[in-house]
């Protein structure tokens, strides 16, 4: 299975970037930020539990494909780890070949942002994307060179700022504070805390979060730092919480629970390592969207889930209640009201022709695209509406 290889491939990349740079603190203490106790809503994804099945409760869905071409093309849709639609643009970070390709919404390929280099504007080692509401900008952090990089929506740079420590995400909450997410990167800067809290200028108020105890490599496919239309969200690597950030604190706010496949807390990470297959835990996705909040999980085959809110119900892409669920099993994102997820034509190509009758009567708008590819294409955007439940 190509997720799988891809875990494995990433679990041997375990060398950690530590900051060469010591931050110049002034007299200000600084302080711990406070993580509250509480009892988040639990979200049962046990596999005897009823689940409503995603591909019946999925509407007005419309498709877009992004044009393939010897500029735009991503390396695999499993290494899409950002995707910011904003003034009519989509800009799809690509994990793998740390790059940012930008489409318009109709999926005609326009430019790269960040080009590839040392200099001003560019970057080897692209980390996240996000967008800055506002100031209505892209935020592009890099680790190689440490800097946040800021653009504008039509692509042209508008301001760089050097970093003193790594981080692997962030998120900005108003115009003058920022978060930002180490995962297990220790250095000078942020001592054994995995969150820090920063002026606008990236200078250190307050930290949170120590290092799990029993994890210590940075992880690409679990836990992460989340921006939403509903807040900003923290979800540690392989914890079944999700906290929900407000200035200085975090509050549980959702727990996941797997059930027999619950990873133990405590586990040690090479015994995580051994049997990653036999355990279940969140991606490095979260989105909300109206009354449902979605992430991807892992839970023996890559799969996507909803929680409503409001109703207590959970909706998931479990092939077994409905074989079209796995057009809806893949990296979901959300932002500017939409809710999109990225569908691979080329590993489905397969799928996809065996069942061209059934999707054709159930989701016309993708059977549009379906057609045996001739060469490597780039994935299929899917914009679609849940039903409430």
């Amino acid at each position: 299975m190509l997720l799988i290889k891809v875990i494995e491939s990433r679990l041997v990349y375990r060398a950690i970037v530590y900051s060469a740079l010591v931050l110049t603190v002034s007299c200000t203490r600084i302080r711990n930020g406070f993580i509250e106790e509480g009892a988040p809503v639990v979200i049962n994804l046990d596999s005897s539990a009823r689940h409503y099945s995603l591909a019946s409760l999925v509407d007005s869905v419309r498709a877009i494909s992004l044009e393939t071409n010897n500029n735009s093309i991503i390396s695999d849709p499993v290494f899409v780890k950002q995707i910011i639609y904003k003034n009519n643009r989509y800009f799809v970070f690509d994990d793998k070949f740390y790059a940012i390709k930008v489409f318009d919404s109709e999926g005609k390929y326009l430019y790269d942002l960040c080009r590839l280099g040392l200099g001003k504007g560019e970057s080897l080692h692209i980390e996240d994307i996000e967008f800055d509401c506002s100031r209505n900008l892209v935020m592009v952090l890099s680790n190689r060179p440490m800097k946040i990089l800021e653009f504008s929506l039509d692509g042209h740079l508008a301001k760089e700022q050097t970093l003193n420590f790594f981080a692997s995400g962030f998120a900005f909450p108003s115009v003058d504070r920022r978060i930002f997410y180490i995962n297990q990167n220790r250095s000078e800067v942020s001592s054994n805390k995995n969150i820090l809290l920063t002026d606008s200028n990236n200078v250190v108020k307050s930290r949170m979060f120590d290092f799990p105890k029993n994890i210590h490599a940075t992880s690409y496919f679990s836990g992460g730092l989340y921006s939403t239309g509903q807040g900003i969200f923290f979800n540690p690597v392989f914890s079944d919480t999700f906290y929900r950030m407000t200035g200085d604190t975090a509050k549980p706010a959702y727990k996941t629970n797997y059930s027999s496949r619950n990873i133990p807390p405590g586990t040690p990470e090479i015994e995580i390592d051994k049997n990653l297959k036999h355990f279940s835990f969140q991606y490095t996705t979260f989105a909300t969207y109206r009354d449902y909040i979605g992430f991807n999980y892992f839970g023996g085959i890559r799969s996507a889930a909803f929680f409503n809110t409001r109703s207590g119900r959970t909706v998931t892409s479990d092939i077994l209640s409905d074989s079209l669920n796995i057009l809806f099993s893949n990296s979901m994102f959300e932002n500017d009201g939409k809710l999109v997820m990225v569908l691979d034509l080329n590993s489905l190509a397969g799928f996809l022709q065996r069942n061209a009758k059934a999707i054709q009567q159930r989701f016309p708008a993708i059977y549009k695209h379906i057609h045996v590819p001739n060469a490597k294409q780039n994935p299929l955007l899917l914009e679609f509406v849940l039903k409430e439940i």
